[in-house]
């Protein structure tokens, strides 16, 4: 009898966003965790989000739904993260926007090169009589389709933002518990010297 084995689930592009106290090493440690276990990552970001002492990495990684728990386990583990929130890249669950600068040499079926750029509501930021250079956001696939339609017009240099992304609901970050239990050791602390002091004033 032939055996009949189920078709494992093909790596597709997904999206973390990684909420994380503001502190130095914070990145590294992140970068560090995709690098030692294998995890390529394909695009990054890090900018200060909801105050200066928080921060929000967000990476573009392949990998499979178990690959891809794994990934978030993980990095829910780490000391400073403060949330998680992950989606395929095609996903309603997680909303992304890049943004991308082209320069193309602007020479000749300029009508035409606009055009294109009017389809993927990109617009031109600044020309001259040599070149063009064009600003376009919205959804890396989208951006990627936009670099392809424009590979006729002479693509002379290209600069692309990386993922900036929010969950596609309103929700609350999943906390590290690593976190919360420090800072519930950290309140019993405070709360116990606060009555020892008490108890010291007292007895004086």
């Amino acid at each position: 009898m032939e055996a009949i084995y189920e078709n494992p689930e093909k790596p597709r592009p997904h999206l973390v966003s990684i909420l994380v106290e503001n502190r130095p090493g914070v990145l590294a440690r992140v970068a560090a965790l995709f690098s030692a276990r294998g995890y390529n990552i394909e695009g990054l970001t890090a900018a200060h989000a909801e105050g200066p002492q928080r921060s929000r990495i967000t990476c573009i990684t392949m990998g499979d739904s178990q690959t891809m728990e794994r990934i978030v386990k993980q990095l829910r583990n780490l000391v400073d993260v403060i949330g998680v929130s992950h989606g395929p890249l095609e996903s309603s669950r997680i909303l992304g926007r890049e943004m991308l600068l082209v320069r193309l040499a602007g020479q000749g079926q300029m009508r035409e090169l606009l055009e294109v750029a009017r389809k993927f509501k990109a617009r031109v930021i600044s020309r001259s009589p040599g070149w063009i250079l064009i600003e376009a956001t919205g959804p890396g696939p989208r951006l990627a389709s936009f670099l392809k339609a424009l590979e006729p017009y002479g693509v002379e240099e290209v600069a692309r933002s990386g993922p900036v992304v929010m969950p596609g609901h309103r929700r609350k970050a999943t906390p590290n518990p690593k976190l919360a239990r420090q800072a519930k050791a950290f309140r019993e602390q405070a709360s116990q010297r606060g009555l020892s002091k008490k108890q010291s004033e007292r007895s004086e």
